[in-house]
């Protein structure tokens, strides 16, 4: 850095930043006591998140190497994926049986309402992961209203 101009510490810093990062720059207008001008108060700067493609390509492109999948795969191992099932441990599987038995209940009780059979998988889903987090299993379930004039 010392070599493109940058010295070491905050004047340094703040000329990279100026540079290479991004600036917000705030700069406050307030009305003069006629309410016709604009008066300005002066501005400040802040350093934000984010950088300059200037960055890249002064800094990092000599250092890059840009390869995508085809031009390594016959270097790379065979790819083999598997899945083994790890069995629950007893007291999990005792609150997993009891989620579940609810969720059957919640089920018969709103006669297969999708939105109940859909929050109900992803809880019984979800559980071995999480349990004991009760905010992925609540929903808010609206029957539609059954005319008064037509029970059939």
């Amino acid at each position: 850095m010392v070599a493109h101009g940058y010295e070491w510490g905050e004047a340094g810093l703040r000329s990279f930043a100026e540079t290479y990062g991004v600036l917000e720059r705030i700069t406050t207008i307030e009305p003069a006591v006629t309410g016709c001008s604009k008066a300005r108060t002066p501005g400040r700067s802040k350093r934000r998140p984010g950088a300059s493609p200037l960055l890249f390509s002064e800094f990092l492109m000599s250092l890059a190497a840009f390869v995508s999948l085809e031009d390594i795969s016959s270097e790379l191992p065979p790819y083999t994926e598997q899945v083994i099932g790890v069995p629950m441990d007893a007291p999990l599987q005792a609150a997993y049986k009891r989620l579940e038995e609810d969720i059957k209940d919640a089920i018969q009780q709103h006669h297969m309402n999708h939105s109940v059979v859909s929050v109900g998988l992803n809880a019984l889903l979800l559980y071995p992961d999480h349990p004991g987090t009760s905010e992925i299993f609540t929903a808010t379930i609206t029957l539609p209203k059954r005319n008064a004039g037509n029970d059939s």
